[in-house]
């Protein structure tokens, strides 16, 4: 009676079990989504929106996935903008997307509905569509987004993984049954032996589950992710293509030490990218480190462009980008007036010496 009581509270407050709904219309302009939140409702930790979308890949280009994001702003007296980042599947088939922005600490009293916005990566060759947008709200008090909020916070860190807490919490509570039917049935005489030797042989197998329960999940979600990667690169795989897979880029261990050892720790960097490819960004400018690097989007821009941005990122005398990386052959082509040092393959991964 008292296990059935405790899971009931966990479900009830760790899982989005209970939810109401808010009506959300949706004014699409270029590669974002503009959303207006019927009523107008307090921001509450307990939000997350439900996001239906499709991403296709039209033109074979090497995109395999992308990060999408709802931004919003805070009250009009603060101009700081917030967002709560999600992965996009680009496999031409539709996904729910749960995006818990009740985690993030910008969404809070000050935030104002007036202003969110569903930005999507803006790729050539890639067609998204939006059949669904819905924000809910837990009826009940999120305990897991609250503690997960006041760590993170403690800790000085980013939003914690949204499976951690509930977990703890579940193995916490599971822990303190264990711990009252053990000193329940210790003293009796026919359990003096077997008591510590069942809770042991439970909690271990309910630590176990856990564990598989967490692996699942992690397969489930890496399933769509060879998914996204084999429609990218299934063609030349089969064909034999493989150094046009971008094969290694997507192993930035070792595409990043290669690049780490080639250009000098005192030189900043800058970087040809396609849209917003957050992984390559993040895993760049962490692994690249003290190096400062600027990230280039060339998508739709032309060869004067990106010219110009180049020698206005290195106008101010503290700054001085003397290399570039170039991660294909043909963004290669909008540094060919550079001194080309060395590649990583023979059609990506380029580096660059800026004059």
């Amino acid at each position: 009676m008292i296990a059935c009581f405790f899971i009931a509270v966990f479900v009830l407050l760790c899982t989005p079990l209970l939810s109401t709904n808010f009506d959300i219309s949706a004014e699409h302009k270029s590669s974002s989504y503009t959303l207006d939140v019927a009523g107008d409702p307090a921001p509450s930790i307990g939000h997350y929106f439900i996001i239906s979308a499709t991403a296709s890949n039209t033109d074979s280009i090497d995109y395999p996935s992308g990060t999408a994001a709802i931004k919003w702003t805070a009250s009009d007296e603060i101009t700081d903008t917030y967002q709560q980042r999600f992965k996009l599947y680009i496999d031409g088939a539709s996904h729910d997307y749960y995006i818990p922005v009740g985690i993030n600490k910008g969404w809070g009293p000050s935030s104002d509905f007036g202003n969110i916005i569903l930005e999507l990566p803006p790729v050539e060759g890639i067609d998204f569509k939006i059949s669904s947008i819905v924000l809910k709200e837990r009826v009940l008090f999120p305990i897991d987004i609250y503690l997960g909020r006041k760590l993170s916070a403690a800790a000085g860190t980013g939003p914690l993984d949204n499976f951690l807490i509930p977990s703890y919490i579940l193995l916490f509570i599971f822990l303190l049954l264990c711990l009252i039917y053990f000193l329940l049935f210790r003293s009796l005489s026919g359990y003096k032996v077997h008591t510590g030797v069942i809770v042991k042989r439970t909690v271990f197998i309910f630590i176990f589950s856990i564990l598989m329960f967490f692996s699942i999940t992690y397969i489930y979600s890496g399933a769509f992710t060879i998914k996204s990667y084999w429609k990218s690169y299934g063609d030349n795989i089969m064909a034999g293509g493989l150094e046009d897979t971008y094969q290694g880029f997507y192993d930035f261990e070792k595409f990043i030490k290669w690049a780490g050892s080639v250009i000098p720790g005192e030189q900043d960097i800058i970087v040809f990218v396609r849209g917003e490819p957050v992984y390559i960004m993040s895993e760049m400018a962490f692994n690249l480190y003290p190096r400062d690097i600027k990230f280039i989007n060339i998508s739709g821009r032309t060869l004067e462009e990106i010219d110009a941005e180049i020698e206005g990122l290195n106008l101010p005398i503290e700054d001085d980008y003397k290399y570039l990386i170039a991660l294909s052959e043909d963004d290669a082509y909008f540094a060919s007036r550079f001194e080309l040092l060395t590649r990583y393959r023979t059609t990506g991964g380029f580096i660059y010496k800026i004059e």
